[in-house]
This record gives structure tokens, sequence and C-alpha cells, in this order.
């Protein structure tokens, strides 16, 4: 490999990996763009609602309170 072909291989290779980063900037670039503006598709609204059971006793646990420590009185 003489001098020309080395100064050649090493330019090339310069503006490759400089295209390259140019390229992924952009696609960055583009991708941050469409998150900002991008407005999700709603096609219908489903909304969960669970309901508890205790395996016990077979009553409805309410899980929007804060559990306690305190037991009930089973007598």
């Amino acid at each position: 490999m003489n001098m020309d072909q080395a100064a050649v291989f090493f330019a090339g290779s310069i503006l490759v990996t400089l295209g390259m980063a140019v390229i992924a900037s952009g696609i960055i670039l583009v991708n941050n763009l469409i998150h900002r503006y991008w407005k999700p598709l709603t096609w219908f609204k489903y909304e969960y609602k669970a309901v508890y059971f205790d395996p016990g006793t077979g009553e409805r646990i309410n899980k929007s309170e804060e559990p306690t420590l305190e037991t009930k009185d089973t007598k």
C-alpha cells in the first residue's frame, strides 16, 4: 500500500464516519420532533374496574382505601 492509497483510505473512512454521524443525528432529530408533536389516535376508550373479593368470606374488598393493621373480630 503506497502513500496515495493510504491517504484515500484514511480520508474515505473519515468521510464515511462523518456521513453516518450526520444520518444518525438526523434520524434522532426527526424522531424527537415526531415524539413531541404526535398525538396518539384513540379508537375507543376502555376503563377497567377491578373488583376484588376476600377468598375466605367472599366479601368485596375496597382497594381504594389504605390497608390497616387492625383485624376484624370473627367471634
